[in-house]
């Protein structure tokens, strides 16, 4: 019989202290990270938000992400959202209403952690605003 670590045993605790470092490092509780789905493509669009100077990511079908801006507010959204030739129509709360022609984007708004913002559309898709 061999005696000793295995390779995979100390890979997944590589894999682990990795993960709770990154934790740690953007200031993550462990409870937040989940609540917004797939961890992984959250924990990307956060390293994208924080590495390359983004505004605003998508981090999921319907999903957006930004960095909270106290001054700019929704700019980095309305700005995302007029490359489509979105308007913003009105703001009820978290509820932010869009308008394109006849058609209406309705997206909620909530904080995930103090630094970020998560976006949610409702009735349409990141593919489906072209």
């Amino acid at each position: 019989m061999k005696r000793g670590v295995s390779k995979r045993k100390v890979i997944l605790v590589f894999l682990s202290l990795l993960f709770l470092f990154i934790l740690f490092y953007y200031n993550i509780k462990l409870t937040y990270i989940f609540q917004e789905g797939n961890p992984i493509s959250l924990l990307k669009g956060i390293y994208k938000l924080e590495h390359y100077k983004l505004e605003i990511v998508p981090v999921a079908k319907n999903k957006l992400i930004q960095k909270v801006q106290a001054p700019e507010g929704l700019t980095p959204l309305n700005d995302y959202l007029k490359k489509y030739n979105w308007k913003f129509a009105d703001q009820l709360g978290s509820v932010i209403i869009y308008k394109r022609g006849n058609q209406q984007l309705v997206i909620k708004m909530r904080m995930f952690t103090q630094k970020y913002v998560v976006y949610e559309l409702y009735q349409h898709t990141l593919d489906s605003l072209k």
